[in-house]
């Protein structure tokens, strides 16, 4: 069986456990230990083994895990032309989990690290209007990059959108739909770790939304709401913060 193994760093950088910048990124360049494994579970290292081009393993203890690297490993999962995920990860116990693509592997590794906070009572389905063009001003603002992008891509979402939310640190606020042409019926292809807080689409059913219509999450009655109308546009792409694809 042809394995090849690679870490994720605290910083987000991807290394192997044999190499040099392991060592150094461990603190420690003479182990008489399981290092990777040491790594993994008190360190926030995320493992990735890919097991004959066919699956991969990742490995983390999601208590222990950056955003960085989070982000990275979501990254490289977006990128990995397979089509089964193992997902192992520790709490008090080890656990193991498969997903069947790698948009599930990410959701589910989102939910997985999710910080264990309650966001405080806001009013119910309150959106307040912007002006997204006064972003093109506003040097300072993170959005703006992704604002560019968006406008040079002639609104076509492609995977040069994920590289640059991931660059500038946005990949865990995004939500995205998907929207067949001609039908007005969006499904989440993508939920941000900042957004899997349990507040609206539910802690336990994250993973399940993948895949689903916007109009089937928990909360029947935004669902109804935040959907596309055909007449008025997207209200859920201002007010979920998202960004919708073809």
């Amino acid at each position: 069986m042809k394995r090849l193994s690679m870490l994720v760093t605290p910083d987000g950088r991807l290394v192997s456990p044999v190499g040099p910048d392991f060592l150094a990124a461990l603190g420690d360049f003479d182990p008489d230990y399981d290092a990777p494994a040491f790594a993994v579970k008190n360190l926030g290292f995320i493992r990735f083994d890919t097991l004959n081009d066919s699956i991969v393993e990742i490995e983390l203890h999601p208590r222990n895990v950056t955003l960085l690297a989070l982000l990275a490993a979501q990254q490289e999962l977006m990128s990995l032309h397979v089509r089964l995920f193992r997902i192992k990860y520790l709490d008090s116990t080890w656990h193991s989990e498969i997903s069947a693509s790698s948009e599930q592997a990410v959701a589910r590794l989102s939910e997985l690290c999710a910080p264990a906070f309650q966001l405080p009572p806001a009013e119910r389905f309150l959106v307040e209007p912007s002006d997204h063009t006064k972003l093109f001003d506003d040097n300072d603002s993170p959005l703006r990059p992704l604002l560019q992008k968006w406008r040079i891509s002639f609104a076509q979402f492609d995977p040069g959108v994920i590289s640059l939310a991931v660059e500038y640190g946005l990949w865990s606020r995004m939500i995205i739909f998907g929207l067949k042409p001609r039908e007005f019926e969006p499904v989440f292809r993508f939920v941000g770790a900042r957004n899997s807080n349990g507040i609206w689409l539910g802690r336990d059913s994250q993973i399940n939304v993948i895949g689903e219509k916007v109009r089937n999450q928990p909360d029947k009655e935004y669902g109804a709401w935040v959907e596309v109308d055909p007449g008025f546009g997207t209200r859920g792409v201002v007010g979920a913060g998202a960004v919708p694809s073809c």
